[in-house]
């Protein structure tokens, strides 16, 4: 008997190859080759080159990680909206306990349909299973039910609804409103400046309005009144008006 091995038939499937052994017939690309080209040729330029690409990663993967703390932020401000939206259906739902009811919902985007009339129109928003906790003081009912019958509004004609009636209950509120006029306290007239840094200067409100860091004065703040004490340049002697005299009364 012949230990000589048989050749392989023509259909025979042919040895897997090993990775290890692909890898010594393995062709290297482009980038490669360039890269040993420029080694060869300079090696300080080819480590410049290495460092300055090192840091461009770094710098892309700095990039990245901020974009991605973005989009994190903004599903938790979506999320947050989301939360928000609901919390305001469930105060809307309870205003009209008449009306609202919850129903399976026909669309994807949340697990029950929530319906109100309002102002004799059909309002509906959708409600995430997330949310649903919010709506238990809401009559759950079947789609079978009149209430739970969609009209085929959408959201652009839901708004217009809203508005209208918002309309309609500002009209009611001022028609039952009692007009009464609020009277605003005014603040006191500024009569007079005193000079922090000059004790005993004081200025009536023509030749101290303007001057920056002077301390404002009311009547009550002199009861007893002053006089100014602005130096005249021209007439070389003090202003002398009384601080308390209105100025209509000085132009006159």
């Amino acid at each position: 008997m012949s230990t000589t091995e048989k050749p392989p038939h023509r259909n025979q499937e042919p040895e897997p190859v090993r990775p290890w052994f692909a890898r010594l017939f393995r062709r290297p690309t482009i980038a490669e080759r360039s890269r040993a080209v420029l080694i060869a040729a300079d090696p300080v330029e080819a480590f410049v080159s290495g460092m300055r690409q090192a840091e461009e990663l770094n710098a892309a993967r700095e990039e990245a990680a901020r974009w991605k703390a973005y989009a994190d932020e903004y599903d938790r401000e979506w999320d947050h909206a989301q939360y928000e939206n609901a919390q305001l259906l469930a105060w809307l739902a309870a205003l009209h306990p008449a009306s609202a009811v919850l129903a399976p919902s026909h669309t994807p985007e949340g697990s029950q349909d929530l319906y109100i009339v309002a102002g004799g129109w059909q309002l509906s928003w959708p409600v995430a299973a997330a949310h649903a906790d919010l709506f238990k003081h809401v009559t759950v009912v079947d789609v079978t039910d009149p209430r739970a019958q969609w009209d085929g509004h959408g959201t652009e004609q839901r708004g217009e609804r809203i508005r209208g009636h918002v309309r309609l209950l500002a009209l009611e509120s001022i028609a039952d409103a009692v007009v009464t006029p609020v009277m605003t306290p005014q603040e006191p007239e500024v009569v007079a400046y005193r000079d922090p840094l000059r004790p005993g200067t004081l200025l009536c409100h023509q030749h101290g309005k303007n001057w920056w860091g002077l301390e404002p004065l009311t009547a009550e703040d002199l009861p007893d009144g002053g006089l100014c004490t602005h130096e005249m340049p021209i007439k070389d002697e003090q202003c002398g008006r009384d601080v308390l005299t209105p100025p209509e009364l000085l132009s006159a």
